[in-house]
């Protein structure tokens, strides 16, 4: 059986017309549409992550919405940049479908829009991302946000 996996019956190519056991077989010939699968186009995302930061309060997040990328965690406020700055971005995160261009920007003006002020980040869920490009700019630390 395991020789006929590594050579008739292939995670990607599934030969049911010359496998000797195809009879007996519950996936023989449905296999045949479902295994050849398309690659996934990763498309590039230009984010701008507004850094807030107070050394009373801590670092200001958002909850991002219910759908879509890093949906329902919490992460700085995020601008998308419909074009590509000039610049090298302080942090790349590759999701299967998307490689995202992080640049963060530390605000002088107040936040404004829901979020809070955290003192402690690790009571929140962050995004992996988003932690990186915190240590980038070394924030997020416990002695520096929550």
């Amino acid at each position: 059986m395991m020789e006929l996996g590594a050579t008739v019956c292939t995670a990607v190519t599934m030969h049911c017309d010359t496998c000797p056991v195809s009879a007996y077989c519950i996936s023989a010939y449905q296999a045949v549409a479902a295994g050849k699968k398309k690659a996934v186009a990763v498309r590039d995302v230009y984010w701008r992550i507004d850094l807030h930061t107070c050394p009373d309060k801590g670092i200001w997040l958002t909850r991002r919405p219910d759908q879509g990328i890093w949906a329902g965690l919490w992460t700085p406020p995020i601008t998308v940049l419909n074009d590509t700055p000039g610049k090298t971005p302080c942090y790349t995160h590759l999701l299967t479908h998307r490689r995202l261009h992080l640049y963060g920007e530390a605000q002088a003006c107040s936040p404004s829009g829901g979020g809070k002020w955290v003192n402690d980040i690790s009571r929140l869920a962050l995004p992996t991302g988003i932690h990186r490009l915190l240590e980038k700019h070394n924030l997020g630390k416990k002695e520096e946000a929550s």
